[in-house]
């Protein structure tokens, strides 16, 4: 998203609670940026795939309560893969974050057990995309915090990223049955 003044709130006032006095009041906020544009909208797939080899993403994923289902044997997929075309940066909120030009291409992957499916029909459904689209403002491809996480090297140019996209309700089907 990209967010842009909004002439109609050129100072926008909010209610705070002062400590040192031990009172409400309201401050304003001048130069608010309230003006809210998509800049990248996404179609949300129905489950996305991390492979077994992607252990950090699955501690992250857990660490936010994401509910994960595991393979129990090899299984090859049709998903969507991302292909990474070139990576620049922008500065997002006053931060330097990266820019990916990318395409998505459909392939059959074979994830090995222990890979996991992650279901879009949970509680975190709509932070999920947020976190592993990798042209989304809070990707964890731009994540810099200066955590041991370092996921840059997803971005490489001319490269799949490894996190995949089951959009078929067929390949769902087929996952689902084989996990319960």
């Amino acid at each position: 998203m990209d967010y842009y003044p909004d002439s109609t709130l050129a100072i926008t006032n909010f209610p705070v609670f002062d400590l040192l006095s031990w009172s409400p009041m309201e401050r304003a906020l001048e130069n608010f940026q309230g003006l809210v544009k998509v800049r990248k909208s996404v179609r949300k797939p129905v489950a996305y795939v991390i492979p077994a080899s992607e252990k950090r993403v699955m501690e992250i994923l857990a660490r936010h309560r994401i509910e994960m289902n595991p393979l129990t044997e090899d299984k090859i997929l049709q998903v969507e893969a991302y292909q990474i075309m070139h990576v620049t940066s922008i500065t997002e909120e006053e931060e330097e974050v990266p820019y990916v030009d990318a395409y998505l291409k459909t392939v059959q992957r074979e994830f090995a057990s222990g890979s996991v499916i992650i279901y879009l029909t949970q509680p975190a459904g709509n932070l999920i995309p947020l976190i592993l689209e990798p042209q989304s403002t809070f990707s964890l491809c731009g994540e810099g915090s200066g955590r041991k996480y370092n996921f840059h090297e997803y971005l490489t140019e001319n490269s799949e990223y490894p996190i995949y996209r089951l959009m078929a309700e067929s390949e769902v089907h087929q996952v689902k049955g084989e996990n319960n």
